[in-house]
């Protein structure tokens, strides 16, 4: 699957293209490890896995399995360590 971090130089994950989120790997507040999959979003039958692009802790978490996002929707936020 590939790796589809919005814009993940500043931490801030972003939705590639308009999805469903179908799994949650993280809860707001937990601390992450550079590459940990932090969330999947399932568009046209394919999945677009979101990992932590750095170690770090994860400041904001706006999607919960189930939510219908559109592309560019911010998904979640990750602080450097």
């Amino acid at each position: 699957f590939p790796n589809t971090n919005g814009d993940a130089g500043e931490g801030q994950l972003r939705a590639p293209t308009p999805g469903r989120v179908t799994q949650v790997f993280v809860v707001a507040g937990q601390r992450v490890k550079v590459g940990q999959k932090l969330l999947v979003l399932e568009a046209m039958k394919m999945e677009h896995v979101l990992v932590a692009p750095f170690d770090g802790a994860l400041t904001n978490l706006s999607v919960r399995i189930g939510a219908d996002v559109a592309e560019g929707a911010a998904l979640v936020k990750v602080e450097p360590a």
